[in-house]
């Protein structure tokens, strides 16, 4: 495996970690919960007043009603009477007043908590006030839709309860199967896309290889003789087996002969050369590709065909024979040189003997 692919498929695990991690901590974030018969309906996000009691961690259980005056910074109608076992929570608009006032104003009128959803936005935004000493009531703060929402369907005596809580209830399905399905998909998606490229890759490496491998077609081309004794060839180079009389032999152009049944193979499933002199193998009449030379006009045995070798060792020869002439034609004249020089030594000597 390349390194590179290992890499990136590490990055890619990395990144649905992350992903599944931002999904779940979704679960910590507060929320208005609406129930019917104990069937969770709606969620929506708010924000907790920075002033008054805080949530419990249970959450808390109401009614909701609308206040009157919808912005509540006058004296609240109280609310509904005769109603056993239920806390009211009261909705209001947003300005004209401060969040201090609107929250007294509901504490006066016995409210249990205080919904104020914006206006003009669904910005969510942490209610603060100054001299809240005296404010024991929780409130939070919800968007203009989600407000408006409540108001046209979750209101008192419709059958259905508000718990405000800090942190909403696991839920499989939001919470797991959901972010889970994502996860998976993703990392579907990351290996269908790498499963391409490897096939794409393996595409490419198998056309590179059938270049360099002899088809069938041209397979059929190059003759076959039953070997018989007196012929020149003895021995398969790929099994070492001797020839034996009628054997099937296929003689390549080079005019080294193979079994059958062992160059068939080696042509087509290895490479279109002789196993020998590595020639590269072209039926007749077949195209020859062509010719790539380099900067010395050199050729690489790849693309040389069965010609070459031969021109290559004749130039060699050629060049060896002439070496050869121009030294022994060199060595002659030396030779008579020293022999003349020998005989006159010789004659010197002789006469220097008689004078004596």
């Amino acid at each position: 495996m390349d390194s590179s692919v290992a890499v990136g498929r590490v990055a890619n695990l990395r990144f649905a970690t992350l992903l599944l991690t931002i999904c779940l901590l979704k679960c910590a974030v507060a929320d208005i919960l609406v129930y019917q018969q104990d069937q969770l309906l709606e969620e929506f996000r708010d924000f907790p007043a920075t002033f008054g009691s805080e949530i419990p961690e249970s959450g808390l259980k109401v009614r909701a009603v609308r206040s009157n005056p919808t912005d509540g910074c006058t004296e609240l109608d109280p609310p509904p009477e005769n109603v056993t076992l239920s806390r009211f929570a009261v909705i209001i608009a947003r300005y004209n007043c401060s969040f201090e006032d609107k929250i007294r104003n509901a504490q006066k009128a016995g409210y249990a908590a205080v919904i104020v959803h914006n206006v003009g936005s669904n910005d969510l935004e942490r209610m603060s006030a100054n001299h809240a000493e005296d404010i024991l009531i929780p409130s939070v703060f919800i968007g203009e839709s989600n407000g408006i929402y409540i108001i046209e369907s979750f209101l008192y005596p419709l059958p259905y309860a508000l718990i405000i809580t800090d942190d909403i209830p696991f839920n499989i399905n939001n919470n797991l199967i959901i972010p889970f399905a994502i996860v998976v998909g993703l990392c579907f998606i990351i290996m269908a896309v790498q499963i391409c490229f490897m096939i794409i890759r393996c595409i490419r490496e198998r056309r590179r290889q059938l270049r360099h491998r002899l088809p069938n077609s041209v397979l059929r081309k190059i003759p076959i003789v039953k070997f018989a004794k007196g012929m020149q060839y003895d021995t398969c180079a790929i099994c070492l087996d001797d020839y034996v009389d009628n054997e099937r032999l296929r003689v390549l152009p080079c005019h080294h002969a193979y079994h059958v049944k062992c160059i068939d193979p080696w042509l087509t499933k290895n490479r279109r050369v002789c196993p020998i002199c590595k020639r590269k193998v072209f039926a007749r009449g077949e195209r020859r590709p062509p010719r790539r030379r380099s900067s010395t006009d050199s050729m690489s045995s790849s693309d040389a065909d069965e010609n070459t070798p031969l021109l290559n060792n004749g130039a060699n020869g050629a060049a060896a024979t002439a070496a050869n002439a121009d030294g022994s034609n060199a060595v002659a004249p030396q030779a008579a040189a020293g022999g003349e020089n020998a005989a006159s030594d010789a004659h010197v000597a002789v006469s220097m003997t008689s004078d004596d």
